[in-house]
């Protein structure tokens, strides 16, 4: 006989009906006993089905009637699979039961679903479930890979702009995700790395975000930093916020640059030529850091200015050190690509920015602008590149400016 092992404090919530359809789902069958299990609240909102030899743990969805964000999709996951984790039977499977399906998920909820799945996590009553007309894609089934899954995030985070969102990116040796350990946003990290870790072969390691208090790091939930070490994720010991080397001097690559580059660009790719094998991407700075240590400006403006997103681009190691030598540069939102190249240099700078052959333009400036030498606008067709408008601010403005009177003095 197919049996329920159901706390105490969950008794009362769960009917009848609900534990056919769970049964259904899970086995194919609706007929169970139920065997009270003396265990209190805090030991996470889920129930047991054996069935023959297999035992199964099934996570329970939150209450929130509107399924609202975190607290519903995310809110008992952890604390369920380390109890399924810490499972001694070989024979054991974890599902997930969606308790309220009677109103429109948003898309975050979906978006975890997809994130569950992408991990290898069944959810019996996925087929049951109506998504917002925000939503436009499959939801039910797994991501194809974690550029698709940072992408799905990120275009989230648009949306809820004030939310710390888990995002990751693939460097030279790891997969580094950027989000919290604790609290809702901890939930979320470690779902992503669950799915994550189906997506990649390499190492991943988190580095927590906006942390204010040292000691926070070290107030890991228990249930998140069980299952990070259960798949061999290592959390970052210290802060994201400002990196140094160990002279002492800010790095140029540091993990906070990298993450609000993230946040803006929304993907890990060159700027001008598109180029996306992330290992090869560079968190190129438009003012240079150590322009920025020599500057006089207080040490508080220094650190804003080296992580800040408006200061740099993604770009490739070959478009990045042709920016960082001043061979190419901006003039306004216009790519410019300098005189001190000759013609065959040039047609490579353009083959590597467009990838094929293109034409070139001489422009001449309006000197009112202070800049007054006649340049080559990288150009394809009537076409020049320039930087898109959505990217362009005033504070990128001035560093663009800073950069163009370093290089073309």
């Amino acid at each position: 006989m197919n049996k329920f092992y159901i706390p105490t404090h969950l008794l009362p919530k769960l009917t009848d009906d609900i534990l056919k359809d769970i049964c259904h789902y899970s086995i194919g069958s609706s007929k169970f006993q139920i065997v009270e299990e003396k265990r209190g609240h805090n030991t996470g909102q889920y129930i047991k089905l054996k069935n023959k030899e297999v035992i199964k743990y099934i996570c329970l969805s939150g209450e929130c009637s509107n399924a609202s964000r975190n607290s519903f999709i995310l809110q008992n996951f952890p604390t369920a699979y380390q109890h399924y984790l810490e499972e001694k039977s070989s024979n054991k499977e974890f599902e997930y039961y969606i308790r309220d399906v009677s109103v429109a998920h948003p898309p975050y909820t979906v978006f975890a679903y997809k994130v569950l799945l992408t991990a290898g996590i069944k959810i019996l009553n996925i087929d049951k479930v109506i998504p917002s007309n925000k939503t436009d894609y499959d939801f039910r089934t797994p991501f194809l890979d974690f550029k698709q899954m940072r992408r799905f995030r990120l275009n989230l985070q648009q949306k809820n702009s004030g939310n710390s969102s888990t995002l990751f990116e693939e460097t030279e040796d790891e997969i580094s995700v950027y989000g919290k350990s604790y609290g809702a946003n901890g939930r979320e990290t470690t779902a992503i790395c669950l799915a994550l870790k189906k997506l990649v072969d390499l190492p991943i390691k988190i580095y927590n975000v906006n942390e204010t208090d040292p000691n926070h790091l070290a107030n890991v939930d228990p249930a998140n930093k069980y299952i990070l070490e259960s798949i061999g994720v290592i959390i970052d010991d210290g802060r994201m916020d400002f990196e140094k080397n160990h002279e002492g001097i800010a790095k140029r690559d540091s993990k906070k640059y990298h993450y609000n580059l993230l946040q803006k660009f929304k993907e890990k790719k060159c700027y001008l030529c598109g180029c996306d094998i992330e290992k090869l991407i560079i968190g190129s700075h438009i003012h240079r850091v150590t322009d920025i240590i020599h500057s006089n400006l207080s040490e508080e403006e220094k650190q804003k200015q080296i992580v800040d997103e408006n200061n740099g681009f993604w770009l490739c190691a070959n478009h990045d050190k042709l920016f960082e030598y001043g061979l190419i540069y901006f003039n306004n939102k216009d790519l410019i690509i300098s005189h001190k190249l000759n013609e065959q240099q040039t047609e490579y700078v353009k083959y590597l920015t467009f990838g094929i052959d293109t034409d070139i333009k001489k422009y001449q400036a309006d000197s009112n602008d202070g800049f007054s030498v006649a340049e080559d606008i990288i150009q394809y067709g009537t076409k020049k590149f320039s930087i898109d408008e959505k990217h362009y601010n005033e504070k990128m403005h001035q560093y663009l400016e800073m950069h163009k009177n370093r290089v073309t003095k």
